[in-house]
């Protein structure tokens, strides 16, 4: 049987995340082993031994140049930069069957990984689409075209199995962000998330995952629905929830399904379905000590803005762009 080593990236104000999705993923999957890569030093404010069911290791301790890295890069062009380096850490030290998955931090499980690993039984490298079918032109966010700006892929989620292709993509992909991860749309770069779409044409063994309970997400709602009718997190068309990804949320009261207003296709009074999901999402990271971890800064960016401050402006500035862009070829 396939060992399973599943990883997260996150610095300290990120920490109540990665404890729900450790806390969720060896719920359901026990005999896995979770690691926390800590983009981050030490700070007096964490009581880290809260964590001692994960693994934590600093990202100086793979990688002894990570500050450098850090003066060229944001912070998320810093985090995403260094997953592929991770995936071969965790590769080169290796000595059983095992496959690496990598997850966000702000996912939680709500299943058995088994449709992941029954893909690398087989496969090498598996990714998952940002969507399965077209969105609607409704004039809300995100909508086709946004998918094509920020990756076909959405690489909050990657496992892979170690062989030739593998070591081949993580060379190829470690280049790329390396070299290149910015957030520059203009010149066709997104982080680590862009060079992903060439993947399946680039190398063998890789399988898209299309199964709907993977990676739910906002940016999925409009072809993705629970049953309020089961226990647990069954899809309407009768999968099983086995990951969600709660992009731009924040905890408490009221409940907002997206804090920074990134994704308005939906609001969580539209989505009833959704209603037990994020609430008990929201209370586990409140109990996870979210309201300490959060306002601690990261060490390589004490001056700098949040991931979710920066990306909130990013996000916003391109909604802008795009409605003026739609208003001047109206005119014309």
């Amino acid at each position: 049987m396939l060992q399973v080593q599943a990883f997260t990236i996150c610095s300290n104000n990120y920490l109540a995340q990665a404890t729900v999705l450790g806390k969720s993923l060896l719920q359901h999957n026990p005999l896995a082993k979770f690691s926390i890569i800590l983009i981050d030093r030490r700070s007096e404010r964490i009581n880290y031994e809260a964590l001692q069911d994960f693994e934590l290791i600093h990202i100086e301790e793979i990688f002894p140049d990570a500050q450098r890295l850090a003066l060229k890069y944001n912070i998320i062009e810093f985090n995403t930069a260094v997953k592929p380096l991770v995936f071969q850490h965790f590769i080169a030290k290796d000595e059983k069957d095992s496959i690496f998955i990598y997850f966000d931090p702000d996912i939680c499980i709500y299943n058995k990984l088994d449709p992941i690993i029954e893909s690398l039984d087989t496969q090498q490298i598996v990714l998952t689409p940002h969507i399965l079918s077209p969105i609607v032109e409704d004039g809300c966010y995100p909508d086709d075209n946004a998918v094509l700006k920020f990756g076909i892929y959405n690489l909050g989620f990657l496992g892979v199995r170690k062989g030739t292709e593998t070591i081949r993509m993580l060379n190829w992909w470690k280049n790329h962000t390396f070299l290149k991860g910015y957030i520059n749309l203009q010149k066709g770069q997104y982080t680590d998330q862009l060079p992903m779409g060439l993947a399946p044409v680039l190398f063998s063994d890789v399988d898209i995952l299309k199964h709907p309970g993977l990676n739910m997400a906002p940016w999925n709602l409009h072809e993705r629905f629970l049953d309020n009718g089961q226990e647990e997190f069954i899809l309407t068309t009768g999968e099983k929830l086995v990951f969600y990804h709660f992009s731009d949320f924040r905890p408490g009261e009221p409940l907002l399904l997206s804090k920074n207003g990134w994704y308005d296709r939906f609001t969580l009074e539209q989505r009833r379905d959704l209603h037990r999901l994020y609430k008990e999402y929201s209370d586990d990271l409140l109990q996870s000590n979210y309201e300490v971890y959060s306002t601690v800064p990261c060490f390589y960016y004490p001056n700098k803005k949040t991931k979710e401050n920066f990306k909130g402006l990013l996000i916003r500035g391109l909604k802008k762009m795009t409605r003026m862009l739609e208003k001047d070829s109206s005119i014309n």
